[in-house]
């Protein structure tokens, strides 16, 4: 982890009067667009967060009456002061939209800002979707204007706020919007078991197998299905790296009227093995102890498995293993010569014999 910290300056500050910025919001995400952390300024316009490193990251920062700012940053390797200047923004119109159900914030969904002409005619003024939190901004609004937004999200029932007049206080105007899911919707969440809390599964494939029903989880890991008659179903669920989890439902019509909220999926990581048989070359078998290193790591905290093995004992098999890495396999033995070989395991049994010889002199 690096101590990463600085200040949010305004464009209109100068070498001799520096305009500081509190209350600004200054969210990272990774080299995938994926969020990882958020820091607010304070009342001196410092902010400070821990991320970890090395890693590529892209801020962006949001503040009142200032443009949204993005900025990438680079590998980051070590803590760094790394400062930010916004520019001024006349006015800005908030969207949250959360669900009326639960109360928790809607990503992506689909926001049209409606501009209210003088002769009552409604125009398209932006278009913007929701963040993680459920909140999109628009920016340089014109003052004196009648606005309003229209929401729309798949498995929801679209929605219209109420028109906001934007006076002359040069301000952030915030519009709340409360989604209704559709009655016959079955959403799910997936997470990755192989972290630690476990992590938001973006991007995997939700096949309903019976039908032609297909959807992926978004940044939240969360999966919605809309429009499915009534009966029982099957899901397959599948994510890169990972082993597929399948999954049964029945939609009666009770449920297809309120919906159906499935359990929350963990997918482990696929996991594979190297297996074989032990030979033994002008010499009598004897004790075998069989490790398994990865490559790259420190000799303190690279074995990843081991096994021993007696004489009258022919086959080994270690498991448990990712998949996609080199490893290192020792075989050793008093008084026989050690065997040593590297290989990459990117199947989930790979066959690796192990032949053992006389101590050389």
């Amino acid at each position: 982890m690096a101590h990463i910290r600085g200040t949010i300056f305004s464009a209109e500050s100068s070498p001799e009067l520096p305009v500081t910025i509190p209350s600004a919001h200054i969210s990272f995400y990774n080299s995938k667009g994926k969020f990882v952390g958020r820091a607010m300024s304070g009342p001196d316009g410092v902010y400070a967060i821990d991320l970890r490193v090395p890693e590529n990251y892209q801020a962006r920062i949001t503040a009142p009456l200032h443009h949204p700012l993005s900025v990438p940053l680079g590998k980051l390797t070590a803590q760094k002061i790394i400062d930010f200047t916004v520019q001024p923004s006349d006015t800005t119109i908030e969207v949250r939209v959360q669900e009326v159900q639960t109360g928790e914030p809607v990503s992506g969904a689909l926001v049209k800002l409606m501009k209210r002409t003088p002769e009552a005619v409604d125009q398209l003024f932006a278009v913007g979707s929701t963040n993680a939190e459920g909140t999109v901004t628009f920016t340089d609004i014109p003052l004196q204007s009648y606005f309003f937004a229209y929401v729309s999200m798949k498995g929801y029932d679209d929605l219209t706020s109420e028109k906001v007049l934007i006076d002359m206080s040069g301000q952030e105007f915030p519009v709340e919007v409360a989604l209704s899911l559709k009655a016959n919707h079955v959403r799910g969440k997936v997470l990755f078991a192989s972290s630690s809390p476990a992590q938001a599964a973006e991007g995997c494939t939700v096949n309903v197998l019976e039908t032609n029903f297909r959807t992926n989880t978004d940044e939240t890991g969360v999966f919605m299905l809309t429009d499915l008659p009534e009966g029982k179903y099957s899901l397959l669920i599948q994510g890169e790296g990972h082993a597929h989890h399948k999954m049964y439902f029945q939609l009666e019509q009770k449920t297809a009227l309120s919906g159906l909220n499935l359990p929350v999926v963990l997918l482990k990581k696929e996991t594979g093995g190297f297996l074989g048989e032990i030979l033994f070359e002008g010499v009598e078998p004897v004790p075998i102890q069989i490790e398994v290193h990865l490559v790259g790591m420190t000799s303190e905290h690279s074995m990843m498995g081991k096994q021993v093995l007696f004489p009258g004992e022919r086959t080994w098999r270690v498991e448990g293993l990712d998949l996609g890495f080199m490893y290192e396999l020792h075989a050793t033995a008093d008084g026989l010569e050690p065997f040593v070989v590297q290989a990459s395991l990117d199947v989930a049994s790979k066959p690796v014999h192990i032949v053992m010889k006389k101590k050389t002199a």
